[in-house]
């Protein structure tokens, strides 16, 4: 029983990394993250209606996730 629920979790792990695969190429194909974030959580995310940026530990987040799948994090 062991066998088969491991060989099971196997399966899952492989067909989940092809649809990640999957949405890696559309996300890189389409040249754009798409993120979204809360605006109201000191030090996570804050929008600064001064300047209108959010800014924070997920902004960072989002950023680094940008330039590593497109290269660059404006996008």
């Amino acid at each position: 029983m062991k066998l088969v629920l491991f060989a099971l979790g196997i399966c899952a792990v492989f067909s989940n990394a092809s649809v990640v695969e999957g949405k890696l190429e559309s996300i890189k194909n389409k040249g754009e993250l798409i993120v979204g974030v809360k605006n109201d959580i000191p030090h996570y995310a804050l929008l600064y209606e001064s300047t209108g940026e959010i800014k924070g530990f997920e902004v960072d987040i989002a950023k680094l996730l940008a330039k590593s799948i497109l290269g660059d994090e404006k996008n």
